[in-house]
């Protein structure tokens, strides 16, 4: 009996923009808060405390060559796609305010701890950001060369009403890191009261050529280069007879010349 491939004789259209919607509202924030621990966002932003991320955001870099590349959670985004402020989309009740975040968590020059605050526009009407207020105008990314890849994290809250952002003002454009040097835990911990966070998006980057430029052009600095110092390995006293070894055991007692 001759076996006939199904799959050969007929052909489902799966009409993906409905399977989207459908998973952005069931499935979506379980999916997304599993991503973001995977990832340790909600360990490095806030201290291990998370969220259901019930707003999904469509995050969009324009880029001249290329279309348009989004931010989903954990894609591969080059400073070059990034030299320009994004367009952010949500779904959202008519009458609400919201605080647009994007950090860098991974890429400060000098503390460990520390991020350094790319974008941030508060009492934003709906989802029209140009309506918002600019607290800090938008830095595109710039990973050091060798430091590998970092992590561009976009978050959204929902604020309780008109919030006072007056501490947070500084002046802009803004194109000091010192000034830009953020904690997202300690913004929160002040503006829990006000502000609920209902979205997450994020993207990894790493440096390119565009970065050098950002360095020299925007940030008026020298551009700082980076290099792993690979620890050598412990060598333990020589054997005698060394039982099963290859003659590769013996290298490591040679001289260096």
């Amino acid at each position: 009996m001759n076996e006939v491939c199904l799959c050969s004789l007929f052909s489902v259209e799966i009409p993906l923009d409905e399977v989207r919607r459908k998973w952005e509202t069931t499935s979506a924030p379980y999916h997304i808060r599993a991503t973001g621990h995977h990832y340790n966002i909600f360990t490095d932003l806030f201290d291990g405390a998370d969220f259901l991320s019930h707003v999904v955001m469509k995050i969009f870099f324009e880029c001249p060559d290329e279309g348009f590349m989004p931010v989903y959670y954990g894609n591969v985004i080059t400073p070059t796609e990034a030299l320009k402020p994004p367009t952010v989309h949500y779904d959202c009740d008519a009458g609400n305010l919201w605080t647009l975040l994007m950090v860098n968590p991974d890429g400060h020059l000098i503390y460990n701890d520390a991020e350094y605050v790319h974008w941030m526009i508060g009492n934003i009407p709906d989802e029209k950001l140009s309506e918002g207020d600019t607290i800090f105008d938008y830095l595109p990314v710039f990973p050091a060369k060798g430091t590998g890849y970092q992590r561009i994290v976009f978050l959204l809250f929902k604020q309780d009403g008109k919030v006072n952002y007056s501490d947070e003002i500084v002046p802009l454009p803004c194109r000091s890191l010192p000034n830009r040097t953020f904690s997202t835990h300690e913004f929160y911990a002040k503006y829990q009261d006000v502000l609920t966070p209902v979205g997450l998006s994020f993207s990894q980057c790493r440096w390119d050529q565009s970065v050098t430029a950002i360095f020299h052009d925007t940030l008026d600095m020298r551009e700082p280069i980076f290099e792993y110092d690979v620890p050598k390995l412990p060598v333990l006293p020589q054997m005698k007879w060394p039982h099963r070894k290859t003659l590769n055991y013996l290298k490591q007692y040679l001289p260096d010349d």
